[in-house]
């Protein structure tokens, strides 16, 4: 929709107007010799004319702008809305050195809901989520449609653990909205930022894409997960292994960005233990075999309950059987 317009503002607009052509008719008037009435009457009223056009020339034109980039069934910015958003804000965490991160989401089997129960139901379904959105996130933040079934959240100030946080209320915001029509909807995210995972609005968006749907997706939908350069490489390969592996790590990516105090954990683990063999003198690719070993050490946790994870007093003997589960989950989730 675009800006509306003041009737206070039209009234303002229209004695300047008049005041002004009052004015220049005064002028010739008292021009020697002077000129005709009818010539000033003219005159006058093709200037008022033409200013009052200009003006309405300048404000459909900013209607015009504001519809190009807005999304006209959801009311949010469109691809083009946020490409522009998107080069102002990575201008300014440049210069700032803040971080800038961004979300891409997707909704969980939108064909289904197409198929099912017709179009207009997924025109509701695309408004439902635009307005869980635009309910969970800052007022600094920005939300559009990317396209199809797929929205973007733009982060000002926040680093990839925020953004992970976020994306998990959203989640939560979208299936708690859908809830009084005939299907929960749900829906996953990738989350890349910057200067972390990329340089540029573009590298951003492609790393949330290749974390949407190399990570949430693979991890049953309904999920958040934060970019990562080797998942997306292992998968790329395309072997099936690779693929196990790199489901695997996706799962230690998520439980590192849900742990607190435990971010970069796997990687951290990973890192120690390609050293190690480094030092032992082992062949490359057993030092490889090992870091990825350390990356998937505590995959295992995803079945251990987040309350039992992070409790701080003494486990009772239900929540010890449950950590002693947690070797042969990681065991089935590493493709064991």
């Amino acid at each position: 929709m675009g800006p509306k317009t003041n009737p206070r503002i039209v009234v303002l607009e229209h004695v300047l107007i008049a005041t002004a052509a009052g004015l220049i008719a005064w002028g010739l008037r008292a021009l020697s010799p002077p000129v005709p009435t009818l010539a000033v009457f003219v005159f006058v009223l093709t200037f008022a004319i033409l200013t009052l056009m200009h003006e309405r020339y300048e404000r459909a034109l900013i209607v015009l702008r504001e519809a190009a980039r807005t999304d006209p069934l959801t009311g949010l910015l469109n691809r083009r809305g946020l490409d522009r958003v998107f080069r102002r804000e990575l201008a300014r965490a440049r210069r700032s050195g803040e971080p800038l991160a961004v979300l891409l989401g997707d909704i969980d089997h939108f064909k289904q809901v197409n198929d099912t129960f017709g179009h207009a139901a997924g025109d509701e379904t695309l408004k439902v989520v635009a307005g869980a959105l635009e309910r969970g996130v800052r007022e600094v933040d920005v939300v559009a449609r990317f396209g199809g079934e797929e929205f973007a959240v733009l982060l000002p100030g926040q680093d990839e653990r925020g953004a992970y946080d976020l994306a998990e209320r959203l989640r939560t915001e979208v299936a708690d909205a859908s809830k009084n029509g005939s299907e929960t909807v749900t829906i996953s995210f990738g989350i890349a930022a910057f200067p972390l995972h990329a340089g540029t609005a573009s590298g951003l968006l492609s790393a949330a894409d290749a974390a949407l749907y190399h990570g949430a997706k693979r991890l049953g939908r309904n999920a958040a997960a934060v970019y990562d350069a080797a998942t997306t490489e292992m998968l790329s390969a395309g072997d099936e292994l690779s693929g196990e592996l790199a489901t695997a790590i996706a799962i230690a990516e998520q439980i590192d960005a849900r742990d607190t105090g435990s971010m970069e954990h796997s990687r951290r683990v990973g890192r120690i233990a390609e050293r190690l063999a480094e030092e032992l003198g082992l062949a490359e690719h057993e030092q490889e075999r090992l870091r990825l070993a350390g990356r998937v050490h505590d995959v295992g946790k995803i079945a251990v309950p987040e309350e039992v994870r992070q409790k701080s007093g003494p486990l009772d003997e239900a929540e010890w059987e449950q950590m002693r589960e947690h070797p042969e989950t990681r065991w089935e989730a590493a493709g064991g």
